[in-house]
């Protein structure tokens, strides 16, 4: 019996012809391949030159960069030695200069009115002889300054001011002052009150006492001498202390001399005796 076309199997060589034809991986195309061999050259390529490039920006920076330091620091010794307006602007240099021209100016500005070792009473002044000390500084009648000075060696003393309130004959407010003062002292003596011979324009008197101070026990002499300037009868008023141990002769005397003329001389009162 013939069996019907329709129904048979395929052939075996047909079912593995197919079969094997759809297992295989499909076939390579060279042209593609080709074409992203040269895209991946291209890149590379690209970055190459971007990488080149970058490089040599990065190095003439540092080549530009490098040469401005060299003439900022010549142009620094050359400004400064050359041109002082030029120093200032430039460099931080200018600033030493300019400071021995600052510190030079103070010396102009320094002069006080009353320069270390010059008292100034208003009326007179008091200059205080090297090695004395001022021990009392302080402000009296109608706000006179009164200043007591000491040499520490010899303890000779003297007080100095300037007063207002003297009325009346000196010979008396002398005597006042001797009565006002001995209270501080025993086995007190005093001496008679006498003129001192001063230029026109002024009278003077002096008057003294000895005894021995409560305080401390040594003895001492103590004299007052007062100039009065007849123009505005402002007196000057001396109050030395000297301790009787203190000879006639010591050099402590002559230099309180010394200081007490010229400080009359600067009250406007010409004291013969210096």
């Amino acid at each position: 019996m013939t069996t019907p076309r329709r129904a048979m199997s395929p052939e075996p060589g047909h079912a593995l012809r197919g079969g094997a034809r759809r297992g295989l991986p499909p076939t390579s195309d060279p042209e593609r391949e080709q074409r992203s061999a040269w895209l991946a050259l291209a890149i590379l390529a690209v970055v190459l030159v971007v990488a080149v490039i970058v490089l040599q920006l990065g190095l003439g920076q540092r080549t530009s960069a490098s040469p401005s330091p060299t003439p900022a620091v010549t142009a620094t010794p050359t400004t400064s030695s050359a041109t002082p307006t030029t120093t200032p602007s430039t460099s931080p240099s200018p600033a030493p200069t300019g400071s021995p021209t600052s510190t030079g100016s103070p010396p102009a500005a320094s002069p006080s009115p009353t320069p270390p070792g010059v008292l100034d009473l208003g009326d007179a002044v008091v200059t205080v002889p090297d090695g004395w000390e001022v021990y009392a500084d302080e402000l009296v009648q109608d706000a006179r300054r009164l200043v007591r000075l000491r040499d520490p060696a010899t303890d000779v003393r003297v007080q100095i001011v300037t007063l207002t309130t003297v009325t009346g004959e000196l010979d008396q407010a002398c005597r006042d002052l001797v009565a006002d003062q001995r209270s501080a002292f025993t086995g007190v003596a005093t001496s008679l009150v006498v003129d001192v011979p001063v230029g026109a324009g002024a009278t003077a008197v002096s008057c003294a006492f000895t005894g021995t101070r409560v305080s401390d026990g040594v003895p001492n002499k103590t004299e007052f001498t007062l100039l009065r300037r007849d123009s505005d009868a402002q007196t000057l008023v001396f109050r030395d202390t000297i301790p009787s141990a203190t000879g006639d002769g010591a050099p402590v005397l002559a230099t309180l001399t010394g200081m007490e003329c010229a400080a009359a001389e600067s009250f406007g009162v010409v004291v013969q005796a210096c």
